[in-house]
């Protein structure tokens, strides 16, 4: 069971139409900050059904966050970039399947996993984008922002290929 889920929330500045928020079912159900800033980014130039299955694919993300590395949040407020070990551990947590018992080690099939990679990659530009903006130091912002290109096309690197996606 997954301790993150995607919620719909009305919005009435908008017609009551639905909000997709990141929720943290353990926490009460508050909407996860970085999450909704993104989940809002996206609802404003998306398909709702993108939102959604974006949104999901962030689940896993935070899932891995915090079963795995509980610091990301506040080293990527430092600028410190994940590293690429954390990004094979990601990739292998983003492969499994939590319709099932995580014990019986069942994978998401290779279109649901390059689906995954790409939303987190979305968001990962997205996330960390935001704290490199506010940096003075040109020369250090567009270095950080090449790492993270580096560390997107690493995380890219483990995507299916489309012969295997066919198959």
């Amino acid at each position: 069971m997954m301790n993150y889920q995607v919620e719909y929330i009305p919005h009435p500045q908008y017609g009551n139409q639905l909000l997709p928020l990141l929720i943290n079912v353990r926490k009460n159900e508050l909407p996860e900050p970085s999450a909704a800033l993104w989940g809002w980014s996206l609802w404003l130039s998306n398909r709702f059904n993108t939102v959604k299955g974006r949104l999901r694919d962030l689940c896993v993300f935070y899932e891995y966050v915090d079963r795995h590395y509980p610091r990301f949040f506040e080293d990527a407020a430092e600028c410190k970039i994940i590293k690429r070990r954390q990004v094979n551990d990601l990739a292998t947590f983003l492969l499994l399947n939590f319709q099932y018992d995580i014990e019986d080690g069942i994978q998401v099939s290779p279109s649901t996993f390059n689906r995954r990679i790409d939303s987190i990659k979305l968001f990962l530009q997205y996330h960390y984008s935001r704290y490199i903006e506010k940096i003075s130091d040109i020369e250090r912002a567009d270095a950080l922002s090449r790492e993270v290109a580096r560390i997107n096309a690493h995380l890219g690197k483990k995507k299916y290929s489309s012969a295997e996606v066919e198959n």
